[in-house]
């Protein structure tokens, strides 16, 4: 255990932080996590993360609306895999083609299967798994109405380019 470099700090921790603001009195001091708190600076966001930021939120902006229709479809169906009755979370609201790959049609009806959890997990964790699945064929089916809708190829695309 070691002791804050902090007069009158008794802490004792097992892992200390350096202060790294140069303007602080106790620059270069070993400190408790309290104190790191205290005497390091808030790191300011940079205009470029900012923009970042906003370019993401309003990419994002319809994203709400989306899966809050998308929910309440869910809680009155059955899943297009394996038939059984879904709850209504979003988890059960499963994009054929990803919404970071493919944001021109993130929030396309089109782009939307019906999953239970699990099955959402197994569609999602690889395209070879998705294509062992009973509701790849409607997969299929969805992303040829999607097709000209898209403005890139991705792994995603060229895969289902194969089975059109």
């Amino acid at each position: 255990m070691y002791k804050c470099d902090i007069p009158d700090c008794e802490k004792m921790v097992k892992i200390r932080t350096t202060i790294k603001n140069k303007d602080s009195e106790f620059f270069g001091k070993r400190v408790c996590p309290y104190h790191a708190s205290q005497f390091n600076k808030k790191s300011e966001i940079s205009d470029k993360t900012k923009r970042t930021r906003s370019i993401r939120a309003e990419i994002r902006k319809d994203y709400p609306e989306f899966f809050k229709k998308h929910i309440g479809i869910a809680s009155k169906k059955r899943s297009d895999e394996s038939n059984v009755k879904l709850k209504g979370n979003i988890y059960e609201v499963c994009h054929i083609l990803s919404k970071s790959l493919s944001q021109e049609v993130a929030t396309n009806d089109l782009n939307i299967l019906y999953l239970s959890a699990e099955e959402h997990s197994k569609f999602d964790s690889s395209l070879s798994k998705r294509k062992e699945m009973k509701c790849f064929d409607l997969s299929v089916e969805r992303y040829k109405l999607l097709k000209p809708l898209l403005l890139k190829n991705t792994s995603e695309t060229l895969f289902y380019d194969n089975f059109i």
